[in-house]
């Protein structure tokens, strides 16, 4: 049996769905948190406001993330804004 969520209009596994519920559930819990919003489209949004880089001294767990993000998968955080 396949379960599939959707997510953004498109058919997603289960799991992906499940990952992404978690996302914005740990997300939400930053001061100021959209509930909607993942970490990755946070991230983004900061690192738009920054001129394209997180100062890692400033913000060290976002620049953290982000370079994780980055090796993964170029542009995810800025990607993920607005979905």
């Amino acid at each position: 049996m396949n379960w599939y969520a959707i997510h953004n209009g498109k058919r997603i596994p289960y799991w992906l769905g499940a990952l992404i519920g978690f996302d914005q559930f740990i997300g939400s819990l930053w001061p100021g948190a959209n509930i909607d919003e993942t970490i990755s489209s946070r991230i983004g949004r900061r690192k738009q406001k920054m001129g394209g880089k997180i100062p890692f001294w400033r913000h060290p767990l976002p620049a953290a993330i982000d370079w994780f993000l980055e090796r993964v998968d170029p542009g995810h955080s800025i990607d993920a804004i607005g979905s």
